[in-house]
């Protein structure tokens, strides 16, 4: 399978996700499990069956995806594989906040190849092979060429992050040289906004791979650069992705 048949199959996949999704209940749709700071859906699992059926028809690739068991994802955690997100941003979606996503990425070893990430509310489908370029809804997408200065980060905070003085102080030290911090909640969103210029810089800690692993495709495909390095948290990265103008340092990462 050539990358751009990849990408055709991941957006196919995205796409029909996400149509599902948005003719969903949001609002009164069915919980799976509930935490005082997060929320499961039948919608995610839903959606994470369609994506699965459609890549798996045509693709004997093995997959990561958020719904699927720790063992399955424990399985094909390296190599070639397919890492999905069903629903990013499922508080959102809940609530009837539009800013949730579904989220179909190609990567081999540590290495992205191809990302989608389809914002099913805005009809928004932003696409990529790293090497050849990213787009949305088929036209080309350039990061912007912004200092943090002049510049808008996006972040976000997982469920078990440590919110205590210290913790949030260092984080404002650490994003402090931005003009602007956002908040949105959607990781692969807010990623692909940076590859299409409507931010700059993207930066959170032990945030699950397939909350960004499209994103971080978009964002290299468009010309940005990201750094990543481990967290012990299963299945997660602490990740810094930029426009290009944005460097951050790796020992902020740590």
């Amino acid at each position: 399978m050539t990358d751009g048949e990849s990408l055709v199959l991941a957006t196919k996949a995205a796409r029909e996700a996400g149509q599902f999704l948005a003719a969903g209940p949001r609002r009164h749709a069915a919980l799976v499990s509930e935490t005082p700071r997060d929320v499961k859906l039948q919608a995610d699992r839903d959606s994470e069956d369609r994506i699965v059926d459609v890549l798996t028809a045509d693709s004997g690739i093995p997959i990561v995806a958020e719904e699927r068991s720790s063992a399955e994802s424990a399985r094909s955690a390296a190599g070639l594989r397919w890492i999905v997100d069903p629903l990013d941003g499922t508080l959102n979606y809940l609530q009837g906040i539009p800013f949730c996503c579904v989220s179909v990425a190609l990567w081999n070893d540590d290495r992205p190849i191809a990302g989608v990430v389809y914002d099913f509310d805005r009809d928004e489908m932003f696409s990529a092979i790293v090497g050849s370029g990213a787009w949305l809804n088929g036209l080309p997408l350039r990061v912007r060429s912004a200092p943090p200065e002049r510049g808008v980060l996006f972040t976000g905070f997982p469920a078990g992050t440590d919110l205590s003085p210290a913790a949030v102080t260092r984080f404002a030290a650490q994003v402090g040289a931005f003009r602007k911090v956002r908040l949105l909640g959607s990781a692969a969103l807010s990623l692909a906004y940076v590859a299409a210029g409507r931010g700059d810089a993207y930066f959170e800690r032990d945030i699950r791979v397939w909350d960004v692993a499209a994103g971080l495709a978009l964002v290299r495909a468009a010309g940005g650069e990201f750094l990543s390095a481990p967290s012990p948290v299963s299945h997660a990265l602490t990740v810094y992705a930029h426009n290009g103008a944005c460097p951050w340092s790796d020992a902020r990462l740590e």
